[in-house]
Parts: structure tokens; C-alpha cells; sequence
């Protein structure tokens, strides 16, 4: 076994029964749950086809089957008998057993075809209906079929009815369907064959779990006694507008049967400065498990936060940065982060006129929004606008934590250096930095050839160059 942490080889070694882990970012819970399924399999014996591990997405499916094979401890037959995939793919088997003839599913542009035409036949067509009405539209059926309760206005409800309705008259389903039928198919005692071999449930990323999701596992749970292994971080839960809640985490350990709950604490990633103010911001969340993290890095690391003007002198100012890792050959991994993909529009077109420098000079750039950041890291992040948007001054405190943890996800993607702009104006109106800045225990600086100098050799002390 390798060199595991006493907190991770608790959580390897445990038999196959409940378990609630509970990760801090960086602290290698899929490798620690990889690890645990290869125990599972070779000391408890238990056949690697009646192991379902769970995941959200199809790329955390592959990343977690690619993992498995590099240990090499369970033959390739094995890895490919264990059933690892998204919620709705392994439901959707389920169901198949139970109704071979499911409707043909959606993709994404016949969805948004069928929620235009929905939308149209609510408002009249002399009303222009946007690309972004299509998408608000999308996000609220996607929190509303995740069991999420909200205020809807009224022509919204009328399009949701009108969209079900389109659906049915042209025998199709959705991917929200595929979770709807199987929670209503299990609370009406129904049997589905496919979980009926299960021993063991695995779940990655729990923290991302609606109430639907959880009403399935609960039932697979309690109805076929199948134990199940959670492990996520409530402070990472940021998908509210899919229905996401960090309380389904927060009261698993309660809610199954003789579980038990372990922490994962170490941060591998980040180095300590940025650990520290992440740690800041994020206990002026009101409802969580506390954590805190350690960084097992000795190194410090930098987070610095410069005032620009505006948005124009923002991008400026990381070309200047850029320039500077170009010139002195500095070989690192960015991450460019904004909350929503327009305020990433400017840095692109400056990262595609660079791209032929940054390429030479092997400086790897990736652009993302918060929410897409999840899940990554990078030696030097990048965190543009920290200004008070309209959602970040809601007075609805909800809202405000998932914002104070969708920062302190883009926080701790990065492994030694974090520089973050506040402009003083945007869009030509002026604006207020962000009042999470002084959660995180952030001041905000001048900046000057100092500054830089500092980032830079901030990047050589902590390996983040050659």
C-alpha cells in the first residue's frame, strides 16, 4: 500500500458498509475511493459486477475507470464488470429491464427546441423568445424535477406544463424523466431487477446530490438493504440551480443505517497561503460540516488582489503577467476564471492573440467560469471581476453561501499562486469589490513591477516552473 494518510487508510480499509466521507479539496477522495473498491474486491470478496459506483458526469466515470486500470491490482475483466457510471445511466439500465420500450431520449438541441416552442405557444409569437429565455427556462425544470422549491412566474409554469405535454404527444423523454420514473417506480414498491445482484453502492461527489437523487439511493438503500459509501464536500456544493443541496450530505451519516463518518482534512494540492484564506472565507458559510483543512505543503504560495480600473485595464494587467512567465520561459499550467462566460470574453481574444507565445514558452491557459472550474487545478489561477454583482448582494442568505462556496471552489484550484482584479468600474458604472474578499481575509493592493516580481517568483519557489 502506498503511503497513506492515517485519515485516508481509515477510509481504504473499511468494510463494506455505510460510510459517509466527507473531503476537503485536494485531498484525493477518488484515488481514496479507488483504492477502497480494489479493497473491497480483493480482501471482502465481493464480484466486482455487484459494485455500482456512481458518479455525475461521464468524464468523472472515465476518470475513475482510467484510475482503476493504472493500479493494476484488479484485471482489466474485473474493472470491466464493476458498474461505474452517471446517475442517469445506470438508472436508465434499471429501467430498461423494467420497460424495454423507453421513449427515445432528448439531446440537448431538441430540448431547447422543444422549451422554445413551448415558450411560444405561452407567449404568441409576436414576443421574441431569446436563446437565454430557452436557458432560464431549462434551469428552472431542471431544479423543479430535482425536488427544489422556488417561486416561478406564472408564463414560466404555463411553458413548463406546455413542454411536458410536447414531450408526450411526440413520445420522447428527458434525461430529468429517466430519475422521475425510477423514484416513482421504487416509492410504488416496484421491483427493478437490475439492483437486485448489488452489494455495494458507491456515490462520488455527493455534495451534488437533488432530492430525487437522494430519494432513489435512500430507497435502494432501505428496500434491498444495499449499503452505501458517500463521499463529498458540502462546501463544494454548487449547483443549487440544478437542485443540488449540500443537506443531503450534511445528514447522510444520520439518515443511513449504522453509517459511519470520516474526514479527509489534507489538502495535496494548494500551499499554504491558499489554504488559509479559503479556509477564511469559507466559515462564514452558516450551515456546514466543519473541516478545516490542512495543507500538507510547506511552501507558502501567494494570493494577491490588485484594484484596476476596469474591465479593459483588468485584461492589461494579466497580459502584463502573461508577458512576464513568457520572457523568462516560465513553464506553467492557468486558470482564468470569471463567474459567467461573458466576463471571460475579453481575456479570450487577448489569450488567442498570445496563444502562438504562451504555446512557445509552454504555458498551458485554460478559461473557465466557477462553476466549470470544479474538479481541476492549475499552478497559477487567475480571478476576474471580484466586484458585488446583484447575486452576490441577494439577501437571501442561501444564495449568498453558494456564492462564498462557488469562490472558495475557484480558490482552491490553485497550487501556489492565486491573483484575483477588482475593477473600480464596469461597463462604465461603478462598481463595489466584493464583500467576500474581506471573508477571505483579502486586502486589496496597488499594482506594480513588484507585485509581479513576487507572483513570478512566487511560481519558481513552488515548482510551478522550470
Amino acid at each position: 500500500m502506498e503511503n497513506w494518510t492515517t485519515e485516508q487508510r481509515q477510509v481504504i480499509e473499511r468494510p463494506p458498509q455505510s460510510n459517509v466521507v466527507i473531503a476537503s479539496p485536494g485531498s484525493g477522495k477518488t484515488t481514496v475511493l479507488t483504492e477502497h473498491i480494489v479493497k473491497v474486491v480483493r480482501q471482502d470478496h465481493i464480484a466486482p459486477r455487484s459494485i455500482m459506483a456512481i458518479t455525475f458526469t461521464r468524464q468523472a466515470a472515465g476518470h475513475m475507470r482510467l484510475k482503476l486500470f493504472k493500479q493494476k491490482q484488479l484485471s482489466g475483466r474485473a474493472i470491466e464488470s464493476l458498474r461505474i457510471g452517471t446517475f442517469h445511466a445506470q438508472i436508465f439500465h434499471a429501467l430498461l429491464e423494467l420497460q424495454p420500450n423507453i421513449p427515445v431520449l432528448l439531446d440537448a438541441q431538441e430540448q431547447s427546441q422543444i422549451m422554445r416552442q413551448a415558450l411560444c405557444n405561452v407567449r404568441g409569437t409576436r414576443r421574441q423568445t431569446s436563446y437565454r429565455d430557452v436557458t432560464n427556462c431549462l434551469t428552472v425544470y431542471s431544479s423543479q424535477s430535482g425536488g427544489k422549491t422556488q417561486r416561478i412566474p406564472r408564463d414560466i409554469r404555463r411553458a413548463l406544463r406546455n413542454y411536458e405535454k410536447l414531450k408526450a404527444r411526440s413520445n420522447r423523454w428527458d434525461y430529468e424523466d429517466i430519475l422521475r420514473h425510477a423514484e416513482t417506480a421504487l416509492s410504488n414498491g416496484q421491483s427493478l431487477p437490475y439492483f437486485k445482484s448489488l452489494e455495494y453502492l458507491l456515490v462520488d461527489e455527493f455534495q451534488d446530490t437533488n432530492h430525487v437523487q437522494w430519494n432513489i439511493v435512500k430507497f435502494l438503500h432501505e428496500q434491498y438493504g444495499i449499503p452505501v459509501f458517500v463521499v463529498g464536500d458540502d462546501d463544494q456544493s454548487i449547483y443549487a440551480f440544478r437542485g443540488a443541496s449540500p443537506h443531503f450530505l450534511q445528514t447522510a451519516s444520520t439518515e443511513l443505517r449504522n453509517a459511519t463518518q470520516y474526514m479527509l482534512s489534507h489538502n495535496f494540492r494548494s500551499d499554504k497561503t491558499v489554504v488559509a484564506h479559503a479556509n477564511s472565507l469559507i466559515q462564514h458559510v452558516a450551515i456546514r460540516i466543519p473541516k478545516p483543512m490542512q495543507a500538507v505543503s510547506s511552501k507558502q504560495g501567494i494570493v494577491a488582489v490588485f484594484g484596476v480600473l476596469d474591465e479593459r485595464s483588468e485584461v492589461q494587467l494579466l497580459r502584463a503577467i502573461l508577458q512576464s512567465m513568457i520572457l523568462r520561459q516560465k513553464r506553467i499550467t492557468v486558470g482564468i476564471l470569471a463567474r459567467t462566460r461573458r466576463q471571460l470574453y475579453n481575456a479570450w481574444k487577448m489569450i488567442v492573440s498570445m496563444q502562438r507565445s504562451l504555446t512557445h514558452a509552454q504555458i498551458e491557459c485554460q478559461l473557465r467560469t466557477y462553476h466549470d472550474s470544479k474538479g481541476k487545478e492549475w499552478d497559477a489561477v487567475f480571478l476576474l471581476d471580484l466586484f458585488e454583482s446583484e447575486t452576490s448582494q441577494s439577501e437571501d442568505r442561501c444564495n449568498e453561501d453558494e456564492e462564498r462556496r462557488l469562490f472558495y471552489v475557484a480558490l482552491t484550484r490553485a497550487k501556489a499562486v492565486v491573483v484575483g482584479f477588482v475593477p473600480n468600474m464596469f461597463k462604465g458604472h461603478y462598481v463595489e469589490p466584493s464583500g467576500m474578499l474581506k471573508q477571505a481575509d483579502l486586502c486589496i493592493e496597488e499594482v506594480n513591477a513588484m507585485a509581479i516580481e513576487r507572483i513570478i517568483a512566487a511560481l519558481e519557489k513552488n515548482g510551478g516552473v522550470t
